[in-house]
């Protein structure tokens, strides 16, 4: 046996040399990551060959899916000749992926009402149901982060091509526009619904210090809110509440550092957004020169924009009910919860059919440091779980500590040209701690950095392209942004001060 991993490894190691790697971090966990295993087998569903290869380690509650960047590109481009053969393609397997959503919707709505009700049969056969269902929401939408590569080295390079007389930096501004989604995004909504509370009740909210001492009705009216977005901290990690104290928080946040008059002209530019952008676009393709096959790779990256701002928020809201799922799986096996959340998604089903459970030392070892490794050799698919010294070989050969001190990165979001600030580095938005004004620096932003985000001057990504959720809520809020510097996580720490160069993508380290 040990022969044979070792064989394995050694396979491993040769393509991970092969390649360049395509980062993408945030806190998971293997059970809120049930996707892993679609991540080689959607290339039935998509790509004939591609990828062959996918590594996801786990470390400390956090991980970090590695995805071959060539491989991605060609997905890509696999995908947009498809697109500009059959653009009714597209539409059918939205269709087909907005069933699956619908599923998932009925799935759990049976389950929160029988959870307490439920033998540990019946809670197997429920959770097989969901697990398979957030396989299939996964294999048919992860091919939409094929277009990462695509957006952040090619597309600004290709309008120049067409457009000689724009700068690099003229034709990425383009690019992010001619991307972006023509409707508000559920994040947008659930602000927009915000700032109403916020001016309706703006007196009330600036002058109370603590939540007990409004009135009833404002009281119900934050109640309600927070209950219709319960799910917006999701993570891949757990599940917290969106609960009153943290609308609460908001809402004093808006009022005090706001006026009455600042938050009705921000709700008017929320409201005007589609219309704008709409206008931007339409005078963008009359004065540029845009070839039709480029204009069909908009088009399919507009439609890709919309629906996975669908798709988000299916996940958040997904991951939401995983944590009921791991909260009853674990009180049924006398087991604590976060080792149930380092089971696969074979073993907890075997757990609670057939009663027997994984090597308690395997899980905390899992939960240390873990690899899992899923390869396409032929047409066999591999799956494999490292610990110890293998998933440490992986990882060493895939992430290295930074050379240099250069930080430079993509400039997705630049109101102004230039500037400086303090930074804060934040992975876990639930657990660090954040200073109102400094610049957010993380690996990459999900819905659940919002609130963090609303309170930052900027913020600095290590991963991401110029479709990532972090570039398009800093353009959202007009706050600077720079994306995929790869390093900046790890270089910079909490205090440093720094200038961003919003035209060149550079980020200056200030001398103490």
């Amino acid at each position: 046996m040990g022969a044979k991993v070792c064989m394995i490894i050694s396979e491993l190691t040769k393509e991970i040399k092969r390649e360049t790697w395509w980062s993408e971090e945030s806190p998971g966990t293997p059970m809120f990551s049930l996707w892993i295993q679609q991540f080689v087998r959607q290339s039935k569903y998509w790509h004939p060959k591609l990828p062959n290869i996918i590594l996801v380690f786990f470390k400390n509650d956090f991980l970090y899916e590695e995805t071959p960047e060539k491989q991605k590109l060609q997905i890509w481009n696999y995908v947009l000749e498809q697109y500009i053969k059959y653009p009714q393609i597209q539409l059918r397997h939205y269709k087909k992926w907005k069933a699956v959503s619908e599923n998932l919707v009925k799935e759990r709505e049976w389950f929160l009402k029988h959870k307490h009700h439920l033998n540990s049969q019946e809670l197997a056969a429920s959770f097989a149901k969901v697990s398979q269902l957030i396989n299939e929401h996964w294999r048919i939408t992860w091919v939409q982060e094929s277009a990462d590569i695509f957006t952040t080295y090619e597309l600004p390079q290709l309008i120049q091509k067409e457009n000689p007389n724009l700068s690099l930096e003229q034709a990425t501004g383009i690019a992010i526009i001619l991307c972006a989604p023509e409707f508000l995004s559920f994040m947008e909504e659930q602000h927009t619904e915000l700032l109403k509370i916020a001016i309706l009740y703006y007196r009330k909210i600036k002058n109370a210090k603590r939540i007990t001492g409004v009135d009833k009705r404002l009281r119900e009216t934050i109640n309600g809110f927070s209950q219709k977005y319960i799910w917006l901290l999701s993570n891949y990690k757990e599940a917290r509440p969106f609960g009153i104290g943290q609308v609460w928080q908001q809402l004093r946040y808006e009022c005090q550092n706001k006026t009455l008059s600042k938050l009705k002209k921000d709700l008017k530019s929320v409201r005007s957004k589609v219309v704008r952008l709409k206008r931007q676009k339409n005078k963008l393709y009359r004065d540029l020169s845009i070839s039709p096959r480029l204009r069909k790779a908009f088009n399919l990256l507009t439609f890709w924009a919309t629906w996975m701002d669908e798709r988000k928020q299916t996940a958040l809201v997904g991951n939401w009910y995983l944590e009921f799922y791991a909260r009853e799986v674990a009180k049924c096996l006398g087991i604590n919860i976060w080792n149930i959340k380092y089971f696969t998604a074979a073993e907890l089903h075997q757990a609670l059919s057939k009663g027997k459970l994984p090597n308690k030392l395997e899980l905390k070892k899992r939960r240390r440091f873990c690899v899992f490794a899923i390869t396409k050799q032929g047409s066999k698919i591999v799956e494999k779980i490292y610990t110890g010294g293998n998933a440490t070989k992986l990882w060493s050969l895939i992430f290295t500590k930074p050379t240099s001190s250069l930080i430079k990165g993509q400039v997705a979001s630049a109101p102004i040209s230039k500037m400086s600030g303090k930074v804060q580095i934040v992975l876990d938005p639930h657990r660090d701690k954040f200073t109102n004004g400094r610049i957010l620096v993380t690996t990459m932003t999900r819905p659940d950095f919002v609130p963090l985000i609303r309170r930052a001057s900027a913020i600095i990504t290590d991963e991401g392209g110029i479709t990532c959720h972090a570039a398009i809520i800093s353009r959202e809020l007009g706050i600077p942004c720079i994306i995929g510097t790869k390093v900046a996580s790890k270089i910079l720490k909490n205090g440093n001060k720094v200038e961003l160069d919003l035209a060149s993508g550079g980020v200056k380290i200030y001398k103490k």
